[in-house]
């Protein structure tokens, strides 16, 4: 039943239940706000996460090309 048709409320109480209202429409606005930045920020540590294990990769590559290298060297 809608607050228009029930002879019982009283102005405070339609003005308690739209403030209400826009109480509840705010709170989602918040947490849409709040997921989008969840999704934000797990995009950004999943990026710098493959940029960390690319460099990984490349490091140890280098590594190991370098000891190939110096055991090659000593061999000679």
């Amino acid at each position: 039943m809608s607050e228009e048709n029930d002879p019982h409320m009283t102005r405070e109480d339609a003005n308690i239940h739209l403030g209400f209202t826009y109480l509840r429409e705010d709170l989602q606005e918040m947490r849409q706000d709040l997921r989008e930045l969840t999704r934000e920020t797990n995009r950004r540590f999943d990026d710098m996460a493959q940029r960390i294990d690319q460099r990984f990769s490349r490091q140890t590559a280098t590594i190991i090309a370098l000891a190939a290298a110096i055991i090659a060297a000593v061999r000679l």
